[in-house]
């Protein structure tokens, strides 16, 4: 296995970047995207809900990258050499998050 690659959602949304993956997966690379726990595009999900807004801020983006090791692992017997994340706006949060956060 040479390298993985995640996306990363814009804003509050709940999108995943297809034309983003459908890239990475054509130039070889495994994908791994996130609704970051939730559907939509507005912040009203986590009123009352802290838990959610830990999921969006960015629990679910650490647990994409460790399930998607656990995958590629399985799959092809080792993990990534190299793992890559594609976001900007709030996509770019989520992969300084991943990069700098203790968990």
């Amino acid at each position: 296995m040479g390298n993985c690659s995640s996306t990363g959602n814009g804003g509050y949304s709940s999108a995943l970047s297809y034309r983003q993956m459908a890239d990475a997966l054509q130039r070889g690379f495994a994908v791994g995207g996130s609704d970051t726990e939730h559907e939509g595009d507005g912040i009203t999900f986590g009123t009352g809900h802290p838990e959610k807004i830990r999921d969006w801020a960015y629990r679910s983006t650490h647990v994409l990258a460790e399930d998607a090791e656990a995958v590629i692992g399985a799959f092809y017997g080792k993990v990534s050499a190299h793992a890559y994340f594609a976001g900007r706006s709030t996509g770019g949060q989520q992969a300084i998050q991943e990069t700098t956060a203790s968990f």
